[in-house]
């Protein structure tokens, strides 16, 4: 709590920044800024572009993928890729409770 490590805040008005990343022990994969409300078709790109490549390329194939249960993770088209994903072995799926 010393004065030189605190930095002051605003509660409003002050912005923000909304990214997505990944990450396996100690080990980052990638880290992307979303821009606006993350839709469905975004999580999508996010997913084929940087998820699996991440994970595959931190921890190598069949990973375990873990994501909460919001809206955009849940939808048909992205649990329709990660199941195909899943299939061709570069993941495993885990069920995470909401």
């Amino acid at each position: 709590m010393a004065p030189q490590y605190l930095q002051a805040t605003l509660k409003h008005g002050g912005g923000s920044v909304i990214v997505w990343g990944c990450f396996a022990g100690n080990r980052a994969g990638d880290l992307v800024r979303i821009e606006g409300i993350m839709r469905k078709e975004q999580n999508l790109e996010i997913l084929e572009n940087h998820a699996v490549p991440s994970g595959q390329r931190i921890v190598r194939n069949n990973f375990e993928f873990q994501q909460d249960n919001d809206p955009e993770h849940s939808s048909r088209l992205c649990r329709n890729y990660l199941e195909q994903q899943q299939e061709l072995g570069a993941m495993k799926i885990t069920t995470w409770p909401s």
